[in-house]
């Protein structure tokens, strides 16, 4: 999986999380999800436009349940997530995240390091917990 998206005019590429950082990255999202009344499947669900106004949407509530959360498991949420994306670079590929965690761009901010969280979430849970219930077929 090389899911590419576009936040900001830049081109970031995203791969799989390993099944053992899915698990430990959804453990730790449980109680989001949970205060939210949302499943990883509708999250997942987020697509286009929809996206911008789900996370919208959930930054609030997201962020008040995240303010209560240790440092630590918000961290290797974000952290995990970051571990698979790149950014183009002409014809190259190059890593967000150093290797202890500090942003290699300048320009990627919270809110672009929120957005990217949230592009591998979809696109990593989604296969973890199989497609949502609507994706279902009869």
């Amino acid at each position: 999986m090389n899911t590419i998206v576009e936040v900001n005019g830049a081109s970031y590429r995203f791969g799989r999380l390993d099944a053992m950082k899915q698990f430990h990255v959804t453990r730790r999202l449980l109680p989001i999800l949970a205060e939210m009344g949302m499943s990883a499947g509708m999250i997942a669900q987020l697509r286009g436009e929809e996206t911008e106004k789900g996370i919208m949407g959930l930054m609030g509530p997201v962020m008040g349940i995240i303010s209560k959360m240790a440092d630590e498991d918000v961290e290797y949420i974000i952290r995990t997530c970051l571990s698979v994306v790149k950014r183009q670079q002409g014809e190259a590929w190059a890593p967000v995240q150093a290797a202890n965690g500090s942003m290699m761009f300048a320009d990627v901010d919270m809110t672009v390091m929120i957005r990217l969280t949230i592009e591998v979430l979809k696109g990593n849970l989604e296969g973890f917990f199989g497609p949502p219930p609507s994706a279902a077929k009869p």
